[in-house]
């Protein structure tokens, strides 16, 4: 049976779960490229189903004989599918120890990828007619060919990238294992990755390829609608159990009281009030006291976590204000106490002290 969807394309039934692939790589894509102000490692996280998507829209594309009217698609998922093991295994390094800046021992990792663009380039500057040509038989293509050894580096590459996910696990699995991590999901990777990898060898050695290649990447499709699923899952299980945990804590009136006065200090000697992307778990890895425990006791004696940040980032205003203003600008002023606009500046002032800015400096004068 067959079915018709965009772009004049008709598939079979059993080709939706590529079109899903497709889909769910291209939205993971957006969700971690958005978060990657949060966290580094959600760049690599977008990058590698960036390198998916394209991966998937090739496979789709000579599944379905569609290659033909998108030739400049041909062979887009050699490089592709080399940035996939690199990304997973940057994505894991970053999120266990968290690195905050690539640096060129990062950025030297992509000297195979660039190689196999660069030996591909003069194929890919040919025109759609020669690719055409080269499709349909008619011209014997002699620039881009990749070696029949290329395959089995596609593999050991592959595995060694497995191979340095597991070391990096292995390397913080301590951390891992604390109940207030959340992290425990990361070993389904190198546990995913390893038998991908062993499923696509098996096929190869085998001589299994063509249909069956197809269906590998539809196993793939299958393994990212599970991992958003997963991802869902943990999301909501994480919180259940931190609102179980909040129940169950046994810190008393006093040793919440010391807490809070340890990070309000902290918050003072060292201004984290003016990192703009602040997180409880910056704290917590400061006072070496769990995540869970930080929120608690903050959300206890004040309110939430951004009402706490911003008390210390309008008193540092107020002084700016008094010392500074007006050869400093009142965006300058909010910038320099760690708000990110003018707009949520002039909000919390004005929540915190019942004044705007310029009321509150006319006020003093």
């Amino acid at each position: 049976m067959k079915l018709g969807i965009l772009l004049n394309i008709v598939v079979g039934y059993d080709d939706l779960l590529i079109v899903i692939g497709i889909f769910l790589s291209i939205c993971l894509t957006i969700v971690f490229g958005i978060k990657t102000r949060q966290h580094l490692s959600n760049l690599w996280l977008s990058l590698f189903f960036v390198a998916s998507s394209t991966v998937f829209i090739v496979k789709f594309l000579y599944a379905t004989g569609q290659i033909m009217s998108h030739p400049h698609w041909f062979k887009v998922n050699f490089p592709a599918g080399l940035l996939r093991p690199l990304m997973i295994y940057l994505f894991v390094s970053f999120l266990l120890e968290k690195t905050k800046k690539i640096t060129w021992h990062h950025m030297i990792q992509f000297v195979p990828f660039l190689m196999v663009v660069t030996y591909l380039l003069p194929f890919y500057l040919q025109s759609d007619n020669y690719k055409l040509a080269v499709l349909n038989g008619e011209l014997v293509n002699t620039i881009g060919i990749m070696p029949s050894w290329y395959v089995y580096f596609q593999f050991t590459y592959s595995g060694l990238y497995l191979a340095f996910t597991f070391l990096v696990i292995k390397k913080h699995s301590g951390n891992i294992k604390r109940p207030s991590s959340g992290l425990k999901w990361i070993y389904f990777v190198p546990i995913i990755g390893g038998l991908y990898l062993v499923f696509a060898l098996g096929l190869r050695m085998t001589g299994l390829t063509g249909s069956y290649n197809y269906y590998l990447y539809e196993m793939f499709a299958i393994i990212l609608a599970v991992l958003v699923v997963r991802l869902m899952y943990l999301q909501s299980l994480e919180k259940k159990w931190l609102h179980e945990k909040y129940t169950k804590s046994h810190l008393s009136s006093k040793e919440i009281d010391d807490l809070f006065s340890q990070i309000s200090t902290l918050m003072i000697t060292e201004q984290l009030f003016k990192k703009k992307d602040l997180r409880l778990i910056d704290i917590a890895q400061r006072i070496t006291k769990p995540e869970y425990q930080i929120s608690q006791i903050i959300n206890a004696r004040a309110g939430s976590f951004h009402e706490f940040v911003n008390t210390f980032r309008i008193e540092d205003a107020k002084l700016l204000l008094l010392k500074a203003y007006p050869k400093f600008t009142i965006e300058g002023i909010a910038h320099e106490s760690g708000f990110h606009s003018r707009a949520s500046f002039y909000k919390s002032f004005r929540k915190l002290t019942k004044q705007t800015p310029m009321e509150f400096v006319n006020s003093v004068k």
